[in-house]
């Protein structure tokens, strides 16, 4: 969707409602990325499965304690995850997590 008056993208959101309906399944909804999508940056990544869901739950904008109540591990469980994700892929954040994921997607995309 175009934004008239900026000119700018507006990305998909869902209501809390959806997210905490999602909470539990193997379906959740992700504001961004399809599953197979997801694959193909995990892969790019080269994250294991519980990376992936891990930063996927990160874009989609989970705190940790959410996260683990998704995954069904404890809170710092998804901590110690999260510190080995940032060292893998060389980054200090959350939102360096977000770039890194949508910089391979944007690279993957382009190549199709």
């Amino acid at each position: 969707m175009v934004d008239e008056d900026t000119s700018t993208r507006r990305l998909p959101t869902h209501s809390s409602a959806e997210l905490e309906r999602s909470r539990g399944r193997d379906e959740r909804p992700s504001a961004f990325l399809d599953t197979a999508q997801w694959s193909s940056v995990g892969r790019a990544l080269r994250l294991s499965p519980r990376e992936l869901e891990i930063s996927q739950s990160v874009v989609d904008g989970l705190t940790e304690a959410e996260i683990a109540q998704r995954l069904r591990i404890s809170r710092h469980t998804v901590h110690s995850h999260l510190e080995r994700l940032y060292r893998k892929l060389g980054i200090k954040s959350r939102c360096a997590l977000v770039v890194r994921f949508f910089g391979a997607y944007v690279s993957i995309d382009g190549r199709r």
